[in-house]
């Protein structure tokens, strides 16, 4: 037999918005002993540096010659409670003409780095690891990075291979949790 003591805190539990104006009634002597251990969450958020992120994209430039790389660079603001993470590109970034699928950017670079760090590229085979600062007093670190696109255009002249390209940037980051 479930007594009335044993199902009350389950509500408590399971049904918050219903039990807070229900009516106990206890018999008897009962006791019992509460504990609860509260785990804090490993969190792992990436944003842009406001706090945000990149919904409307990212452009790339190319800022020498017709056969220098477009690129873009993006900072990064990265909060976690381990203090290391890894990052990888979950598929690898094709950059595709939108009006001629089979003109394609060549040779496409993603790298990333803590800023004034050097840069480790990213790939969809290999997961990189990356380390904020220590914690202070077991809180959330935040690291601040920089994430490099970088690409050719497809090989030709300018008249054949100019128009608007577009790609998926996928990147995968994975709390390491020690």
């Amino acid at each position: 037999m479930i007594s009335k003591m044993k199902i009350a805190p389950l509500l408590f539990c399971l049904l918050p918005g219903l039990s807070l104006g229900a009516d106990i009634e206890l018999k008897g002597k009962f006791t019992s002993k509460i504990s609860a251990h509260v785990n804090k969450e490993n969190n792992l958020f990436v944003t842009d540096e406001k706090g945000t992120w990149y919904d409307q994209g990212l452009q790339l430039e190319q800022l020498g010659a017709f056969d220098t790389p477009y690129s873009v660079a993006a900072p990064l603001r990265i909060t976690s409670s381990s203090g290391t993470f890894q990052a990888s590109l979950a598929l690898p970034l094709t950059l595709q003409n939108k009006n001629k699928p089979e003109l394609l950017f060549r040779n496409i670079k993603v790298v990333m780095g803590a800023m004034d760090s050097p840069v480790q590229e990213l790939t969809a085979a290999t997961k990189v690891t990356f380390s904020n600062p220590p914690p202070i007093n077991g809180e959330d670190t935040i690291g601040h990075y920089l994430i490099n696109i970088s690409g050719y255009p497809p090989a030709g002249d300018f008249k054949s291979v100019g128009g608007t390209y577009s790609g998926v940037l996928s990147l995968l980051f994975e709390p390491v949790v020690e």
